[in-house]
């Protein structure tokens, strides 16, 4: 969280994939191709925030990030994470919305919010909340609304990222392979996954989960056997 408000800060490329165009009214879902680490983090970044300001009982403060960045607020879908994980980190990070104390209407379409299974996601939250605790709180327990301005404006303003929107028809692994070429390459296991689960509609996860957990993960681990 150490960041020069006068300066710019690049977090490198999002890409991004549009499944496709939106009914009248409805948010458009897009695919995380690359970034979904550094988007998550933010969120949750933000989620700490506007929990912070509930919590001092500034709830215009807290609402406005809520319906700004994290919540969709149209009638239909009101309540809807405006950012959801995949399926092995998604009930996880249900929990920790649905835990938090900055908003009572979460809408998590009927999937689970237990928080019983655990991600790096929950360890993520976690370092979140003592470094925000330990920077905005001071020692007699009052808030430092200064820092607590002037870290919203960083995460908001100063970070920049390139944002690539691929269409409909074009193949979202040769773009991350391209992107990623000095990194890890992509395994076979992961072109496999990528191009079967961004088939299964966007309001289903239910049926994507369950091909997850009972089709999907025997298949992983028996190409891993295979490998070795």
């Amino acid at each position: 969280m150490e960041a020069n408000p006068n300066t710019k800060q690049f977090l490198g490329a999002i890409v991004l994939q549009q499944k496709h165009q939106a009914n009248p009214g409805a948010p458009t879902p897009y695919l995380i191709i690359d970034g979904q680490q550094r988007i998550t983090t933010a969120y949750l970044v933000l989620l700490g925030l506007a929990e912070l300001m509930r919590n001092f009982n500034d709830f215009e403060s807290a609402n406005t990030i809520i319906e700004s960045y994290l919540a969709i607020n149209t009638s239909r879908y009101r309540g809807e994470p405006k950012v959801v994980p995949t399926a092995q980190d998604r009930e996880c990070f249900y929990g920790i919305l649905r835990d938090s104390t900055t908003y009572e209407d979460w809408n998590f379409n009927g999937e689970p919010a237990s928080g019983n299974i655990k991600s790096k996601i929950e360890s993520q939250w976690k370092r979140i909340k003592v470094a925000l605790q330990d920077r905005l709180i001071t020692a007699r327990g009052r808030l430092r609304k200064t820092e607590w301005i002037k870290l919203g404006n960083i995460l908001l303003d100063n970070l920049e990222m390139v944002v690539i929107t691929l269409e409909v028809d074009e193949d979202p692994n040769i773009i991350f392979s391209r992107l990623n070429a000095s990194g890890t390459p992509l395994g076979i296991a992961d072109l496999v996954r990528n191009s079967v689960f961004s088939r299964f509609e966007e309001r289903n996860p239910r049926k994507s989960d369950l091909f997850y957990n009972e089709k999907w993960l025997p298949y992983e681990k028996t190409l891993k056997k295979a490998n070795h």
